[in-house]
């Protein structure tokens, strides 16, 4: 039990450094190791724009964990300048995986693919739907549903949103059914 206890305070440790010592890590820690993924991992879901010129050296690194945090930590972070540099990667990746490879060079490959369709319109993705290769076509695929998931989640949450203030609101004004009246699921009982 301790072991893993000593494992979640370092996780803490890490998530509550400031940003300077995450990039720090980034730059300088030995590649493959967990604090750099994590450290990559945390300043992307801060958008520490700071942290781009680091994290686009560490997607270049080759160690498919590390190209693949870093990937997805640009992508959270976003802009354009960092397009073309995922873009670039991915094209390496793709070469290399065209030839002899290894099962890391592919789990690179899709990592850093996914991060940067992460990064494209949904004008962008859609004709790849049809015209890229099988894996573009199916991370596009996954990335476009994943975005219309996430769009109805938004509906249905505000429409329940907006039926917990009408309640309030009903409640509060003192119309409406007497205090027995359970809400639930939309009916009376």
């Amino acid at each position: 039990m301790l072991p893993d206890y000593d494992e979640f305070l370092k996780h803490r440790a890490l998530a509550a450094s400031p940003s300077e010592q995450l990039i720090g890590l980034v730059l300088s820690t030995r590649q493959g190791t967990y604090e750099r993924a994590e450290a990559a991992m945390i300043l992307g879901y801060r958008r520490c724009r700071q942290a781009i010129p680091s994290l686009l050296g560490m997607v270049r690194d080759g160690w498919h964990t590390d190209s693949v945090a870093a990937a997805e930590a640009l992508a959270k972070i976003g802009g354009s300048e960092v397009v073309p540099h995922i873009a670039q990667v991915y094209d390496e990746c793709k070469a290399i995986c065209s030839g002899a490879h290894l099962h890391w060079d592919a789990n690179r490959l899709q990592g850093v693919l996914g991060a940067l369709l992460r990064l494209r319109s949904e004008a962008e993705l859609k004709p790849l739907l049809q015209e890229g290769d099988r894996l573009e076509g199916w991370l596009a695929g996954r990335e476009l549903e994943m975005r219309r998931a996430t769009r109805r989640l938004r509906e249905l949450l505000s429409q329940r949103q907006g039926m917990a203030e009408a309640v309030i609101e009903l409640h509060d004004s003192g119309e409406g059914a007497d205090s027995e009246t359970v809400v639930g699921n939309g009916s009376e009982e």
